[in-house]
């Protein structure tokens, strides 16, 4: 519940702050690095949902097409999930180049499904991929800091409630 409450509050920073300051509209996927970071933090059906409903929100609040961004935020989470029963997430600069290719990943994934929904229209996506991994994975360990203070939080509130 509380990543519910994380995500919404990024998408309304990304909707009322970055799109003003951002001059091309290239934002941070801070959405996408909380998934990732639930991919091998919360392996659990919680994350799962998490996913799916932040997606949710995100196209209603991008008025794209509703279930783009949850099937490629559920797809990453369940790549982040496999991959995390064979690495370490551990340091810094696996989570960072993991945020960068799980962006590229998501974005590649709806940018196929939007060119089969609107039926091969030239869709131009692959300007915004790469500069917006860039940018996700710049600011991914402001990001990861902060959602293991909210992990340590929410393990210390179910451990005294235990």
């Amino acid at each position: 519940m509380i990543y519910l409450i994380l995500g919404t509050s990024f998408l309304t920073l990304n909707a009322a702050i970055l799109h003003v300051i951002s001059p091309y509209g290239i934002l941070p996927d801070f959405i996408l690095i909380m998934v990732f970071y639930l991919g091998f933090h919360r392996i659990s059906v919680e994350g799962v949902i998490t996913s799916f409903s932040l997606g949710l929100i995100a196209d209603t609040f991008s008025s794209g097409v509703v279930g783009t961004t949850s099937f490629g935020l559920v797809f990453v989470f369940a790549v982040t999930h496999l991959f995390s029963n064979k690495m370490d997430f551990n340091s810094m600069p696996i989570k960072i180049g993991g945020a960068f290719i799980m962006t590229l990943l998501k974005a590649n994934l709806v940018y196929l499904i939007l060119r089969i929904l609107l039926f091969h229209r030239d869709v131009s996506f692959y300007a915004f991929a790469v500069p917006a991994a860039i940018i996700t994975a710049a600011v991914s360990p402001l990001v990861f800091n902060l959602l293991d203070r909210v992990e340590k939080k929410v393990n210390a509130q179910r451990a005294w409630v235990k």
